[in-house]
């Protein structure tokens, strides 16, 4: 349809062929519609953002009537429900922005001439992510920081805290998998230590300063690495060192005594026992009340009067 035409005629019998006749005047069929539009897909990777997609597709054949504009209809449903349509394109390209990052989303489009519509793309979601034709996810990006960031002195343990957070609320299309702690002394981080663990929400972070104000945010990280950490940093003093204790031993009880023979009746032994104020355990050692003893009895000093 729409194709132009000339006709040239030749005889020809049991003896041969004449001559081919001049050509006769144009003639053009009647066009029609454009044929099926082919499904869009992307030109270069650069045209694949975490929320953009610039679209390509090529054009159909025309059947003899000049393509005017083309219609694209997308959605983010796999069941090729609730379409959004964007009419009067006039080249067979265009771009979409505000999308989801690692997000698929389908398309159909099609072509008019003066004729009519031709019909739209096929779109086969089975083989589409495949074929990355008429089905085109966006990228994954960073995700979000995470928040409500929450640290406190771990109670009697000098210089160690316990942390936890929120997980972001956008994971920037891909599972978090791992967050990044980063503590400072300083409130604007201008030196600092990082700390990367799992993705659990909360962690013990121990053999930091006694006695010192730390400032703590924490970053996220999925397959395409770290965001931004929370920009609202959480901040405590770690507990001291407690001052060493020094008590003495307690007063012992009153000695017994117990007068042994010996070398006969010329002379005598004189025997001194006392108990141990600590109570020993051969597996455990010397065992005593920390708050009446604080070291060990080294030795006994006995005085006679």
């Amino acid at each position: 349809p729409g194709a132009m035409f000339r006709f040239m005629w030749q005889c020809r019998n049991a003896s041969g062929e004449s001559e081919w006749s001049e050509p006769s005047e144009v003639f053009q069929t009647q066009p029609s519609m454009p044929e099926q539009a082919n499904p869009p897909y992307i030109a270069d990777e650069e045209d694949r953002t975490d929320n953009s997609l610039k679209l390509t597709w090529d054009p159909p054949f025309d059947n003899g009537g000049e393509i005017e504009h083309y219609t694209l209809q997308w959605t983010n449903n796999f069941r090729l429900t609730n379409f959004t349509t964007i009419d009067n394109i006039k080249e067979p390209t265009f771009e979409l922005t505000g999308l989801q990052p690692n997000q698929w989303y389908y398309f159909k489009v099609c072509a008019y001439n003066a004729v009519g519509v031709g019909k739209y793309s096929n779109l086969d979601v089975a083989k589409a992510p495949d074929m990355d034709r008429g089905a085109i996810c966006t990228r994954a990006r960073e995700p979000g920081p995470p928040s409500n960031v929450k640290v406190k002195a771990i109670e009697r343990v000098p210089g160690a805290v316990h942390l936890s957070w929120e997980k972001p609320t956008d994971d920037g299309g891909s599972i978090v998998t791992r967050y990044k702690v980063i503590l400072s002394t300083t409130p604007d981080f201008e030196v600092c230590s990082e700390i990367v663990q799992k993705a659990s929400r909360e962690c013990k972070i121990t053999d930091i300063r006694p006695d010192t104000v730390y400032y703590f945010d924490v970053a996220a990280a999925n397959s395409v690495g770290y965001g931004l950490p929370s920009g609202i940093a959480a901040s405590c003093r770690t507990n001291a060192i407690p001052p060493q204790r020094f008590v003495a031993p307690q007063k012992p009880r009153r000695p017994q005594l117990q007068l042994l023979p010996h070398d006969g009746w010329r002379s005598s032994e004189l025997q001194v026992q006392w108990s141990c104020p600590e109570m020993f355990d051969p597996h455990r050692g010397f065992i005593y009340d920390a708050e009446k003893q604080t070291h060990m009895i080294l030795y006994y000093v006995v005085q006679i009067r």
